[in-house]
């Protein structure tokens, strides 16, 4: 069934880059969160976390445009792995200030402002159904489970 999925900070961030920046597979958290499971709060933090770091080639704190669109995502997720224009338009998204870069706490403050909009029933786990419906920005993927 596909699912319009809105990709935000929060899953770039807590879904996507963090387990590939640990070395997990990004699908079996979208498996999990398909079959009715979640990814919790904390896992999206943690894993936000990671995947700032992970992106943040040179190490200095910030994450530029080039490092962002560098970092390497598997394929499909609605073709956002190969489309460098959504990449664009969310690493614009999470640029809060507009200076071409991303601090640590403009990260973290995206994928914060992400999870309370998203975890709509505040159980602190974020559903996919949550996700698809939260309105967290822009970019519009089809998801399929």
């Amino acid at each position: 069934m596909p699912r319009r999925l809105c990709l935000s900070a929060l899953a770039f961030a807590g879904a996507i880059a963090g387990p590939v920046a640990a070395g997990a597979q990004t699908d079996d958290v979208w498996r999990r969160m398909a079959e009715g499971g979640s990814i919790t709060v904390a896992e999206v933090r943690a894993n936000s976390t990671r995947a700032f770091r992970a992106i943040d080639q040179d190490r200095d704190g910030i994450v530029t445009g080039r490092e962002f669109a560098a970092f390497p995502l598997p394929a499909g997720l609605g073709g956002f792995a190969d489309r460098p224009e959504l990449r664009a338009d969310l690493f614009d998204r999470i640029d809060l200030n507009s200076d071409g870069r991303i601090a640590a706490a403009e990260w973290e403050d995206a994928v914060r402002e992400d999870v309370s909009i998203a975890d709509a029933d505040d159980d602190g786990q974020v559903t996919l159904e949550e996700l698809s419906q939260a309105d967290l920005g822009t970019v519009i993927l089809d998801f399929f489970d």
